[in-house]
């Protein structure tokens, strides 16, 4: 996501390739979508199916508050969080 041109690009060359019968995901810390919600536009327009979310920091609201405005945007789309389950911080992983 560093050089999303690139990420846009490869999605549409997948797509074009592999057709709609090919699930298409992405995994991001969420960082470049801060400021920049039309990113996830771009990236569905180009043909991506799911985008998850694994956050460096669980704790990372304005990251849950990309996701949620996200999946409220593209609810056929599938939007999730994938974080590790990593002993004591379970309260934060139930808040999540």
């Amino acid at each position: 996501m560093e050089v999303p041109e690139r990420t846009i690009s490869y999605i549409m060359q997948l797509r074009n390739k592999f057709g709609n019968k090919y699930h298409l995901h992405l995994y991001t810390s969420g960082f470049f979508f801060i400021g920049n919600m039309e990113l996830i536009d771009k990236l569905f327009d180009a043909g991506l199916d799911e985008l998850r979310f694994h956050p460096k920091n669980i704790s990372a609201k304005p990251i849950w508050e990309i996701a949620s405005l996200a999946k409220e945007k593209f609810p056929h789309k599938q939007i999730g969080f994938e974080v590790p389950a990593i002993p004591g911080q379970e309260d934060k992983l139930k808040e999540l």
